[in-house]
């Protein structure tokens, strides 16, 4: 079992320091611990994207832990991507990728940016007409990558912390996660976040409750339950997952028999307080890609 960080960098932004980060990271973090670590260039001047993408081996917490304490304030966390989503773009002819053993492989791939200041950028612009025959030759991205959703996280924000340790396991399966810390603005009206959770929630294959007594308290939470509840009667195929605390189970039951009844079974799992989400793990997966 492996856990997954992609992370999206400026194409432009303090290049040489970052690659120098990831060169020290990979000189230090070997396999078998480090399994890959992969970089993707897009050198189209109407996106130009860089993206790292590190799968650890699950044991390597140590690793791990330097890796985002070194990371997390240079790139953007992208757990809405996925190495297959990556990979599918270098099928589109729009991606450079090269993956990377040491800090030297790091330095040369350094190398592998077409452009080196966006003053460059003004004399390679494409025309509109440019970028049609390019369309036409099979080069699809000329817009920068949007995140995608197969996989919606609900919980009360006070689980917060322990729900992300358990994004990289689920990034590692090609999930594509939606979580409100990196979808939503927190100054957004009221409004547009209950469109923005909507939206989320009909896109999701499968939507994941972490069901605490916070959780129970919670409007936000309820709302989320109240529209997968809907989507559940009218999506085929719609996914629901509940892992409730032995705490709130009777409290749950008693407020929501009337959907579990309906549920598959093997899709509930019950916790005790003193148990955390990562000891479940591999059944989780189980069900999501059932």
């Amino acid at each position: 079992m492996n856990q997954d960080f992609i992370f999206e960098f400026d194409y432009f932004k303090d290049r040489i320091k970052n690659f120098k980060l990831i060169g020290e990271i990979a000189d230090k973090h070997v396999y078998p611990k480090l399994k890959e670590l992969r970089i993707y260039i897009n050198n189209v001047p109407s996106s130009l994207e860089f993206y790292v993408h590190f799968s650890y081996d699950s044991n390597a917490l140590r690793e791990i832990e330097q890796m985002k304490e070194v990371l997390f304030s240079k790139g953007k966390y992208r757990p809405d991507f996925s190495s297959e989503l990556l990979f599918m773009k270098i099928g589109d002819r729009s991606f450079n990728s090269f993956g990377i053993l040491n800090s030297f492989d790091a330095s040369l791939i350094s190398h592998g940016f077409f452009y080196q200041n966006k003053n460059e950028l003004f004399n390679n612009s494409l025309s509109e007409n440019h970028i049609q025959r390019l369309r036409k030759e099979g080069y699809d991205l000329f817009e920068k990558m949007i995140g995608g959703t197969s996989l919606f996280l609900s919980h009360s924000s006070k689980q917060k912390a322990e729900l992300e340790k358990i994004i990289p396991y689920l990034t590692a399966t090609n999930e594509l996660i939606w979580l409100d810390k990196f979808r939503l603005k927190p100054d957004e009206n009221e409004e547009v976040l209950k469109k923005e959770i909507t939206l989320g929630l009909k896109e999701a294959d499968t939507v994941f409750f972490y069901i605490t007594r916070d959780f129970m308290e919670s409007n936000w939470c309820k709302l989320e339950l109240d529209i997968s509840i809907k989507l559940y009667s009218e999506k085929k195929d719609y996914n629901v997952i509940l892992v409730i605390n032995t705490e709130v189970k009777e409290l749950f039951f008693t407020k929501y028999n009337f959907f579990i009844e309906n549920m598959n079974k093997g899709n509930i799992f019950f916790m005790n307080s003193n148990q955390v989400l990562e000891e479940f793990i591999g059944s989780f997966l189980e069900r999501i890609r059932a």
